[in-house]
């Protein structure tokens, strides 16, 4: 069992350093034209999966080929286990390779949910719902969208569940504090699994073997904590897990240990920083802007819903390189994405179609002369399509709306559920 642990264990861990952005990329760069080849192969040629496999990181870790990833660590640890023990009956080396898979296990564990953690304290994993979200229809939500909205409309609640993680993480890379941190990152764990298996989150795999990985750290010590939370049994000091590189060396070891976990931090704030950075630095324009009065050729266009040619709203998003814009209209289909090109000296905006989607029937470059009646108030005078437009502008705020609102009580003399 232990040897068929040890490789099954070790296959994960290179499956989770190849296929996740934990501080190992440079890992995955590596392994990943090797891997993902031999993925697809075995899907197509042994499992007969006919549909077309998409190996490689692009936010989900619950692919076609991640479950192979899962299934050929599993086969390999059979076999290998298998082989193993026909070979090797003394097991001499069963000691050191088991502090070997635990320190292993440790610093992996930690690693991801270090960044889990460090991405919630920094309210970038689960930002505050924009107004875009919130004007979409309740039913209209993926389970997996409600997640996010849920967890982003707490801001203190995201912090606190990011600072769980990073506390547990933490514990996580001392071997006299692993237990305390094994169960700490498995409560979290279990319920994160939960979430994803019920809300259909795209994070079964990892959340699920990080579960196990912290059952694994835990199992040497599960007799001592049954005895004191279970029996009420007195139960003697558990042994120190012995250190993988002995006495002499702890010296060496402290100097690894502090590179490892420096660059452990290092990476993922340098991930997130930016992203911090950039979401709290936007053009004055950033953000959803609602149509109080649309003209069209001189003629006003009211708001009818069913409308496919008046303006709804028009969302201008900042990206790393440029901005972009679209508007929507009333019936709620979507118009042409620009790039726009502001000139605040003459006040015009310059929208181009953008190569990031671009258009079936093109239309640009259109140029819009634009007014700031105040913060929140916008004009934009402009042709499209051959038709001059006046448009008045006047920008959303999601913190009016009572998601984001409502704020915090103490006394509620009766329940406020809508």
């Amino acid at each position: 069992m232990f040897r068929f642990a040890f490789i099954y264990w070790i296959g994960i861990v290179l499956v989770l350093c190849a296929g996740e952005d934990t501080g190992v990329s440079a890992f995955g760069k590596v392994v990943g034209p090797i891997w993902n080849p031999i993925v697809v192969w075995i899907g197509k040629h042994v499992l007969g999966i006919a549909y077309e496999l998409h190996p490689g990181v692009n936010g989900s870790v619950d692919k076609t080929t991640d479950w192979i990833g899962v299934l050929v660590a599993a086969v390999a640890a059979a076999v290998g286990s298998l082989v193993w023990a026909l070979l090797d009956h003394r097991r001499r080396h069963d000691d050191q390779l088991r502090s070997l898979l635990r320190v292993i296990l440790r610093y992996t564990a930690a690693c991801v949910v270090l960044g889990y953690g460090l991405s919630k304290l920094l309210i970038l994993q689960f930002p505050q719902p924009g107004v875009g979200r919130l004007l979409e229809r309740f039913g209209d939500s993926s389970p997996m969208g409600l997640v996010w909205t849920f967890m982003g409309a707490s801001p203190v609640y995201v912090f606190f569940a990011g600072a769980s993680e990073t506390l547990g993480a933490v514990l996580l890379l001392f071997r006299r504090t692993t237990t305390l941190g094994a169960l700490i990152v498995a409560m979290l764990m279990v319920n994160v699994s939960m979430l994803n298996l019920c809300y259909d989150v795209c994070e079964k795999i990892s959340s699920l073997h990080l579960v196990g990985m912290c059952v694994f750290l835990l199992l040497p010590d599960l007799g001592n904590l049954a005895n004191v939370v279970v029996f009420r049994r007195p139960t003697q000091p558990a042994a120190d897990e012995p250190a993988l590189f002995g006495r002499r060396l702890r010296r060496t070891r402290w100097i690894l240990k502090c590179v490892v976990i420096g660059y452990m931090v290092i990476f993922d704030l340098v991930a997130d920083l930016p992203r911090f950075f950039q979401s709290n630095s936007h053009t004055w324009c950033h953000g959803y802007w609602g149509v109080t009065s649309f003209t069209r050729d001189g003629q006003n266009v009211p708001p009818i819903v069913t409308d496919a040619t008046r303006w709804g709203r028009i969302r201008f998003q900042d990206t790393p390189d440029r901005l972009l814009v679209r508007w929507r209209f009333m019936d709620e289909s979507l118009g042409v994405l620009y790039t726009v090109t502001l000139d605040d000296t003459r006040k015009t905006m310059t929208l181009t179609p953008s190569d990031l989607e671009p258009p079936k029937h093109p239309t640009g470059p259109v140029t819009f002369h634009y007014t700031r009646t105040g913060p929140d108030q916008l004009a934009l005078e402009g042709a499209v399509d051959a038709a001059t437009l006046s448009v008045r502008l006047e920008r959303l705020d999601g913190n009016n709306m009572l998601l984001l609102n409502r704020g915090f009580h103490w006394i509620n003399e009766e329940p406020f559920s809508r």
